[in-house]
């Protein structure tokens, strides 16, 4: 008997499988790890099929079988599928996958659980969570509008909930999310695996999982492709949120599509959540938006909009109108702080000439430098700092000016506007007025690093200073996660009972962006008339990329949407 062997290393995409003779007397099954000569080096390795003949005349013989049943053949199959498309190696998935020592896995012992504080809904959140749970029940395939805290509140039910027998999967971007909702679940059987997880915990949770022994396993990325035991539902939690679409390091896989994958080969339900449920988990009407009535012809009840080119709402300072400087006194006197959010860095967006218009770019890494408050240049990307030039390189003009306004040069017209409050800049590396101050300018550092869910910070306004900048970026995507980013923005004022101000130099346009019903049809048709996913193909894989490819997938699996065919 030959054997099919998957080696665990990295290898280019047009390597596939290795024949290797079986000894006498070894008893050898699809889905074994085994031990395996490759290249002068003994590696580890994954049958994937076992065959009478091989087309190679000279077979290295297998060394032995380290563990039996590590993955199913329907488990190896879904690794080809998706190695086949991403155009890489089913060794090198499989390499970044698996815990290094499956073989010495020990066993897992559940740690002791920390502190744990049970979700807490409001009442009038309650029925629209019933809405959502109910919806889940009568769908294979859900995509759900709600926040973190309505994502922990279904993670609990679904927890509490589950069969004896049954798995829970729960997916998150960032390991800080796993952390918090660690300390909201109350299950004996609960395992986490992040990025700060030791290669012996990974290995000893892998195998648990995969006997069925843990029945609630959350985690960020990797953990998509596990094999399961008797998987009931997929969670995939803060489903919009581009860390899951990894373009940094390969194999670059979307855990998103390949926790559909799995709950498809287990029957298990899919379920999304986010603000606004992913466009792409919307096709077929399996979405749910219970939370916001959309109605884009009338004025939104949690939200108000602000016209920035409106000449009654100009003032001496950009971005801060004449109602939002209204809303700040009424939130000051009132005893509540302020949000304000703008994604920008820095005084200004750029340097630029003002008669050439030449842009002064880093000179280690090339990237365009954010002007600080300091009037000098600091690169975000290697963090190199420059001084202002004098004139122009270009032009050799004293003509370089200021393009934009960022949060520090707010955060300075603030302090002249209210002298009496404390204002500060909230950005990465730079959080210690996010508690004490009275008004504070934020970045996504916020969204993403520093709010709790179920905590409540005495915010009386919140405001977007403008909410039309994710609009004008090139990907298709560009109006959902508008719509996402607004739609955050009103969970957020609505859970802490705050006025919510949007400015927009759009005031036509952007009011349609928070009727979720509306993006998400709109987005559907658009997105099926153009042929884009989740109705076509951004680039596809053919057969002849992987050399002895197991199976060839019936439907090309599409991992992301940036690069054109």
């Amino acid at each position: 008997m030959i054997a099919h062997v998957i080696p665990l290393t990295r290898l280019p995409a047009r390597f596939s499988f290795f024949d290797y003779l079986i000894p006498e007397g070894l008893e050898v099954a699809v889905g074994d790890l085994v031990l395996i000569p490759f290249r002068g080096f003994t590696l580890q390795g994954i049958v994937c099929d076992l065959v009478n003949e091989s087309a190679q005349k000279k077979l290295a013989a297998l060394k032995a079988v380290i563990r039996k049943n590590v993955l199913s053949k329907k488990d190896i199959e879904r690794f080809f599928r998706i190695s086949h498309a991403i155009a890489q190696s089913p060794s090198t998935l499989m390499y970044a996958t698996l815990p290094k020592h499956i073989g010495k896995a020990r066993a897992y012992k559940t740690p002791p659980s920390p502190a744990k504080k049970s979700p807490s809904i409001s009442s009038d959140e309650l029925p629209a969570l019933q809405e959502l749970v109910a919806f889940i029940k009568t769908h294979p395939h859900a995509a759900l509008q709600g926040d973190f805290e309505t994502g922990i509140a279904l993670a609990h039910i679904l927890s509490s909930h589950l069969a004896l027998s049954a798995q829970l999967l729960i997916l998150v971007p960032r390991d800080r999310d796993a952390d918090m909702l660690r300390t909201a679940l109350k299950h004996s059987s609960l395992a986490v695996v992040t990025g700060t997880t030791s290669e012996a915990d990974r290995a000893a949770i892998f195998c648990a999982w995969q006997e069925g022994k843990v029945h609630i396993l959350l985690g960020t990325k990797q953990v998509a492709l596990w094999s399961a035991s008797h998987l009931a539902h997929v969670l995939v939690l803060h489903a919009g949120n581009d860390e899951y679409a990894n373009h940094r390091r390969n194999p670059k896989f979307d855990p998103r599509e390949a926790a559909r994958l799995l709950a498809e080969q287990h029957g298990a339900h899919y379920v999304s959540v986010d603000t606004l449920p992913r466009i792409e988990d919307c096709k077929h009407e399996c979405w749910s938006v219970p939370f916001f009535i959309p109605d884009p012809q009338e004025l939104h009840p949690f939200a108000r909009f602000i016209p920035l080119a409106a000449r009654t709402e100009k003032t001496a300072y950009p971005l801060l109108t004449l109602s939002l400087e209204e809303a700040i006194k009424m939130a000051s006197q009132s005893q509540k702080r302020v949000l304000l959010f703008l994604n920008r860095k820095g005084a200004a967006k750029r340097l630029q000439c003002a008669l050439c218009d030449y842009v002064p770019l880093c000179g280690t890494c090339g990237n365009i430098p954010t002007v600080r408050a300091t009037e000098d240049l600091l690169c975000d990307r290697c963090q190199s700092e420059m001084w202002i030039p004098e004139v122009c390189p270009m032009c050799q003009k004293a003509r370089l000016k200021f393009v934009g306004v960022g949060g520090e040069k707010v955060v300075v017209d603030l302090k002249k506007l209210f002298p009496h409050l404390s204002i500060g800049f909230v950005e990465k590396g730079s959080d210690v007025a996010w508690k004490t101050a009275d008004i504070v300018v934020a970045t996504e550092h916020v969204f993403a690093n520093l709010l709790i869910p179920f905590t409540r910070y005495n915010f009386g306004l919140v405001a977007d200073l403008m909410a039309d900048l994710p609009v004008g970026g090139v990907d298709f995507r560009a109006t959902e996660h508008t719509s996402r980013q607004l739609l955050r923005l009103l969970f957020l004022a609505k859970r802490e009972k705050a006025e919510c101000l949007i400015q927009t130099w759009i005031p036509a346009r952007l009011p349609d962006l928070i009727a979720p019903t509306f993006v998400i049809t709109e987005e559907l048709r658009v997105r099926q008339e153009y042929k884009l996913p989740p109705f076509g193909n951004i680039f596809v894989t053919k057969t002849g990329t992987i050399r002895n490819p197991v199976n060839t997938p019936d439907e090309p699996f599409v991992y992301d949407g940036r690069y054109v065919e």
